[in-house]
């Protein structure tokens, strides 16, 4: 009799070599899968690191704070930064000096987190916040940690900081002032350089060379250094709301020297602040997740020298300098609201319009101005109108404020918000 033999068959043998390697791709799967246990591991040291990092960085600016109140000496972000590397919880590559930056990110390029460790704060509103929408008004309401100057009771803080800046500092802000001068009083000069402002002031005759000394020559022929300088600061960086001189200049999404930038479009905006003294640069970036893409027409403001490009008359104009005087050009025109068309941007015809004012609806339809088949109405106007039907309305609050208004065109109704910039003198 045949010995029974003991072992496998081979269909035993291939069954246990597959669920083997089922097994086994399932083990590699959980170590080395994006969501497996090798990553999550990772994410948890990250995640762990960034903490760290934030509570270092939240604690030197709390330390130097205290320090500043007290009149003490101040750790440098340089010493920060580097006791940061020295422990391994950052590289040199994750810092942005400029920007006062850490940027924390994966090995894909996505971005973990960001943490400032600068001392200026960019503070920005969106206004509606979360209603949604046909356009988003974001305003840069105040930045913290930069030069301000209180000149509600006269100018001795400003005159104490004017004396406190170089001569090489003072001209510094002359000069970058005189830039965006040239291109308020002629769009059309695109200065983007100082240079480029000699060139376009030696044009108009303003001064006898596209020189440094030409300019300078003009400039203090009337005024000393220190007169310009007050002028320029309290003629281009006086807060009215707040009755201080900020030291900054605000750059809007658009590029233009603005604080306020109309988002018709969902998507991230960023704001540029720039030191007027060190030349510093800060940015701060805000996410729009509320504007209606349905929407035809959104609410805005436009200057009435706009509606020349659908095209009407300028009723400002910005003085003529000769010799040049800086200080004399008022920055503030004279807004109104209308209705744009998102695609094309053209202001639109409509006949109603209310502004919703202390939880009142009040229709100002009376007070729409037409002009080269454009509708508007004048930020003047609304304040007059509103005076004349409200007991309790105050003009100096009104004055340069941001409204709700309701426009109605074809039948339906584009809500959004504005501001009511206006001359004082027409209040």
């Amino acid at each position: 009799m045949l010995k029974n033999k003991k072992g496998i068959t081979l269909i035993a043998l291939v069954v246990t070599i597959v669920v083997l390697l089922i097994l086994a791709g399932v083990t590699i799967s959980l170590l080395l899968d994006e969501n497996g246990i090798i990553a999550k591991s990772k994410d948890a040291r990250t995640e762990t690191r960034v903490s760290q990092i934030e509570d270092e960085v939240g604690m030197w600016k709390q330390h130097n704070f205290i320090n500043k109140e007290s009149n003490q000496a101040q750790e440098s972000a340089d010493t920060m930064l580097a006791s940061l590397i020295s422990r391994k919880l950052l590289t040199e590559d994750e810092i942005d000096r400029n920007q006062e930056l850490i940027t924390i990110k994966k090995k894909d390029g996505t971005i973990i987190k960001e943490i400032s460790y600068s001392s200026v704060t960019i503070n920005i509103s969106k206004t509606p916040a979360t209603e949604k929408s046909g356009a988003v008004v974001l305003t840069v309401d105040s930045v913290d940690g930069l030069t301000k100057i209180d000149v509600s009771q006269g100018n001795e803080e400003l005159n104490n900081f004017v004396n406190s800046l170089s001569e090489e500092q003072k001209k510094k802000i002359i000069r970058n002032v005189y830039i965006n001068l040239a291109n308020k009083r002629d769009p059309s000069a695109n200065c983007t350089t100082f240079q480029d402002a000699l060139d376009w002031a030696k044009k108009r005759g303003d001064i006898s060379e596209a020189t440094e000394d030409a300019f300078w020559t003009v400039l203090l022929s009337e005024q000393g250094l220190d007169e310009n300088l007050i002028g320029v600061l309290k003629s281009e960086y006086f807060n009215e709301s707040t009755k201080m001189i900020e030291s900054y200049t605000v750059t809007n999404p658009a590029n233009a020297t603005s604080n306020e930038y109309i988002a018709t479009e969902n998507g991230t905006y960023t704001f540029k602040i720039q030191d007027i003294v060190t030349g510093k640069t800060y940015t701060k970036k805000v996410e729009v997740t509320n504007i209606d893409e349905n929407a035809k027409y959104y609410v805005t403001n436009i200057k009435e020298s706009d509606i020349n490009n659908n095209t009407a008359k300028v009723i400002t104009k910005l003085a003529t300098i000769q010799p040049i005087k800086i200080a004399d050009i008022n920055p503030y025109p004279y807004w109104c609201v209308t209705l744009k068309d998102k695609e094309t941007k053209t202001i639109q015809t409509f006949t109603v319009a209310y502004i919703i004012y202390n939880n009142q609806k009040i229709d100002i339809s009376s007070i729409i101005g037409n002009y080269n088949n454009c509708s508007y109405i004048g930020g003047g106007h609304i304040c007059n109108y509103l005076r004349t039907q409200l007991n309790d309305f105050n003009a100096d609050e009104f004055y340069r404020s941001t409204q709700q208004f309701i426009i109605e065109k074809d039948g339906t109704e584009y809500r959004g918000y504005a501001r009511v910039d206006c001359w004082k003198g027409m209040n």
